[in-house]
């Protein structure tokens, strides 16, 4: 469901429009949904932390999509300048605003250090949205400081190499989180990330088609 406002479009999933008005009326699922709902509001304190330095920046906002899954927004593109100086200093802002969610786990992680549910979720979400895999911000930081090589391939296959060896590691990372602490949240994690890595290849080879 699309929701539009003057500043902002909001794109709800019915999914997770279900899952809200079940909690509402049903003390037993908002109990059962109490650590997630949690961790949403950490997600969404990430989002909103990329929303307000953005908008320093002069970014308009294109998209807020609300999913069971998570949050997440859109900004309207912005083309790189022809001249090289304009070029970085669009980056150098890109780089800041993509930082900005994981680092505003940081934050709240050092902030709440004795709560370990609070410490625990923000450094998962400020290290894990550091790395550089596809949709994550680490690989829009590396990409857009990167754009220092001229040569678009690459620029395209250095991107690829360091993202299949993150996610390798991720998934090495996974299996000692199952064996030693009987765990499955990395692995979880590992496949929806793998999940929007072919999404995007989809949508890459229907552009080029």
């Amino acid at each position: 469901m699309r929701i539009k406002t003057p500043y902002v479009t909001f794109n709800v999933e019915a999914i997770f429009l279900i899952v809200i008005l079940s909690s509402i009326l049903s003390t037993h699922i908002m109990k059962l949904l109490s650590s997630f709902y949690m961790c949403y509001l950490f997600i969404l304190f990430h989002e909103l932390s990329h929303v307000f330095v953005g908008s320093i920046f002069g970014k308009k906002i294109n998209e807020l999509k609300l999913s069971i899954s998570g949050v997440s927004v859109s900004f309207c593109k912005e083309k790189f300048s022809t001249k090289v100086e304009k070029g970085k200093f669009c980056a150098l802002k890109n780089i800041l605003i993509y930082f900005a969610g994981p680092f505003s786990n940081l934050v709240l992680a050092t902030i709440f250090h004795k709560i370990n549910m609070i410490f625990e979720i923000n450094i998962f979400l400020g290290i894990i949205n550091l790395m550089p895999i596809y949709p994550l911000d680490g690989y829009h930081i590396l990409d857009n400081i990167l754009i220092v090589i001229k040569n678009i391939s690459i620029k395209r296959a250095i991107l690829s190499i360091i993202e299949n060896c993150t996610f390798g590691f991720m998934l090495v990372a996974s299996v000692y989180e199952i064996v030693m602490y009987k765990n499955i949240s990395i692995l979880i994690f590992a496949f929806y990330v793998y999940l929007q890595k072919n999404q995007r290849y989809d949508i890459t080879r229907f552009l080029k088609d």
